[in-house]
């Protein structure tokens, strides 16, 4: 049994704007906490040396990468909805059956 699907192709390109500007939006928010993720001692005892160290080292492995990963990906995936949209616009439209361009991605 087959679903119906209505496919509004100038959603999918606003969706990817959108996509865009959020993702430029928390790549400026990353930039700016970045250095506070990587904390200077608040002295130099060997306490607030090693917290500093387990903070730079928890930001270096797990949080930065991740971020980034993430940004990435957002901004691959919005990307990916322009030609999609054209896809459908040029080829799904005709054949109805298949959609065509979720085949070629």
């Amino acid at each position: 049994m087959a679903l119906p699907t209505a496919v509004s192709p100038d959603h999918l390109q606003l969706t990817s704007a959108q996509m865009c500007v959020t993702q430029a939006t928390i790549t400026s928010v990353v930039a700016g906490a970045a250095p506070a993720t990587c904390p200077f001692p608040a002295a130099f005892d060997d306490t607030s040396c090693q917290g500093s160290a387990a903070f730079i080292q928890y930001s270096v492995d797990q949080f930065l990468p991740g971020t980034v990963d993430g940004l990435v990906n957002l901004l691959g995936d919005a990307e990916l909805l322009v030609p999609v949209s054209t896809a459908y616009l040029t080829t799904d439209v005709a054949d109805g059956c298949v959609v065509q361009s979720s085949q070629s991605f």
